[in-house]
């Protein structure tokens, strides 16, 4: 799983039958660099994307992330695996929205 940040919204003009009812965000996964600077931040305080230097990808999102957010990413089969039996064809799910981070 990684830790990204959800930084936009993708408009699909049609869709597989079984993705309907949920929505596909921009996301950038954060490396540990940035996950040190916004440890002592509470993640409603929005850092700015300007010190991200990750690639961008599409995630799948049933459970409702919104911009600015950070969540975390199940990728590969991992992510159609809560969808089993299901077929969803994603790569990238959002499993969870984070609160806080608490980094040692």
């Amino acid at each position: 799983m990684k830790l990204a940040k959800i930084i936009g919204t993708v408009t699909l003009s049609k869709a597989y039958p079984t993705m309907e009812g949920a929505a596909f965000k921009l996301a950038v996964p954060l490396q540990a660099a940035e996950l040190e600077k916004i440890k002592d931040l509470s993640l409603n305080e929005n850092p700015g994307n300007s010190d991200i230097t990750s690639e961008e990808f599409v995630v799948y999102d049933s459970i409702g992330a919104t911009e600015g957010q950070f969540v975390g990413v199940g990728e590969g089969r991992e992510a159609v695996n809560p969808f089993y039996p299901e077929y969803k064809p994603v790569d990238a799910y959002c499993a969870l929205i984070l609160d806080k981070i608490y980094l040692d």
